[in-house]
């Protein structure tokens, strides 16, 4: 629990510093429509407007289809800020009931505390050339709850592409690598998003996402989820989804909720 609290704690901090930031002068008036990353796992290939914060929060249940160890329940949160037009600095948190658990045997899980980037690489509308982004992470080391833990900083590095092919559909995609949390290995993930509009404010999505490490077999997953634009700066969303292949003891399913809020700048 106190590894738990002090997480948050960095979280809410970072949000309170942020609004004396937002004060200064945006390029742009507050009528951006939100862009959320959640909930699916591809990461978009958008990035927050200049001098705004947008805070993604939600939560997850994970069941292991393997018998032992409680089911984890996981709260998270990302914080996004505009840097600049093409650069957003990111802060994200991964804690709760069997956290370690979840980061380790999951494709789903992340970091515990993690310091990231997001830099817009090529702005296009549509046409067969995507949008393009690269993104990083960086792990925090600081609500380790073990010295072994402590002694890694694991790094992610993807890249980020998006199509819009009409109207309706929508296609992201990543392609990337991390260290493991809690280890020294490598391993390639990759993944495809397509997005279709049901009408002005809904949007389905179904997803593929896998982990791709030497000598093991990879863990191939599956997932789908709805998306809510209550207003512009407003998103509610839900998903559930399983693995479709992987080894036994990373055999799971999971559901989450959760909302994304822009704030005015």
């Amino acid at each position: 629990m106190g590894s738990f609290r002090y997480t948050w704690l960095i979280v809410f901090c970072f949000v309170m510093h942020f609004p004396t930031a937002m004060r200064a002068q945006a390029p742009k008036a507050a009528t951006d429509t939100i862009n959320a990353d959640r909930p699916d796992q591809t990461e978009s290939p958008h990035i927050v407007s200049w001098h705004k914060l947008q805070i993604e929060v939600g939560a997850i249940v994970n069941p292991f289809d393997s018998s032992g160890g409680k089911t984890p329940v996981i709260g998270m949160a990302v914080l996004r800020y505009g840097l600049s037009r093409r650069l957003e600095l990111r802060l994200m948190a991964e804690d709760g009931r069997d956290r370690d658990r979840y980061i380790e045997e999951t494709t789903q899980g992340v970091y515990p505390l993690g310091v990231g980037g997001k830099c817009l690489l090529l702005e296009r509308k549509s046409g067969l050339v995507p949008q393009m982004a690269l993104l990083a992470w960086l792990k925090l080391p600081v609500t380790s709850r073990s010295a072994d833990q402590a002694a890694y900083w694991s790094p992610q590095i993807l890249m980020a592409f998006e199509n819009k092919i009409s109207e309706v559909f929508e296609l992201e995609y990543n392609l990337g690598a991390k260290q493991d949390a809690y280890d020294t290995r490598w391993q390639s993930m990759g993944s495809a998003s397509l997005h279709i509009s049901l009408n002005n404010r809904l949007k389905l999505f179904v997803e593929y996402f896998g982990h791709y490490q030497h000598a093991e077999d990879p863990v191939h997953n599956a997932d789908a989820g709805l998306l809510y634009l209550v207003s512009p700066s407003v998103q509610l969303d839900m998903a559930l989804g399983r693995s479709v292949s992987a080894p036994h003891d990373k055999m799971n399913s999971f559901g989450t909720i959760g909302c994304a809020l822009l704030l005015p700048g």
